[in-house]
């Protein structure tokens, strides 16, 4: 497997321009976040905070992680969810979403505000 995207002049972002040469490196990346099996994705949510848990140094230094997110985005193993409030004042949490992880029951709406997500109408549904 091979990551490797076509430069398309001065708009390709830092993304496109990664060129990984050791596939296994890309998979363990990937294979991280996939089969975590800590406490640290719930319900299919990865709260950025806890990057620390999932990539450790010093193998994965923690300057890494927003180029770690950026090739799971762009592979489309998760989803960015939008930027949140935390407990304190001026306190933003960013979360993604990693589908795999989903529980197989829906969750009900107090479970998806509890874990930081506020639906906005209508029932959530996981289809197949």
């Amino acid at each position: 497997m091979s990551f490797r995207s076509a430069v398309r002049g001065k708009k390709a972002s830092a993304i496109e321009q990664i060129v990984v040469l050791d596939p296994q490196w890309l998979s363990n990346i990937f294979r991280a976040v996939i089969s975590f099996k800590g406490n640290f994705i719930q319900a299919g949510i990865l709260d950025h905070r806890n990057l620390i848990h999932i990539w450790r140094p010093p193998e994965h230094t923690t300057d890494m992680h927003q180029t770690y997110l950026g090739l799971l985005e762009k592979t489309e193993i998760t989803f960015p969810m939008r930027r949140l409030y935390g407990t304190k004042a001026n306190d933003l949490v960013e979360k993604s979403l990693v589908p795999s992880l989903l529980p197989d029951e829906s969750p009900s709406h107090a479970e998806l505000e509890k874990l930081g997500w506020k639906p906005k109408s209508g029932t959530v549904r996981r289809l197949p």
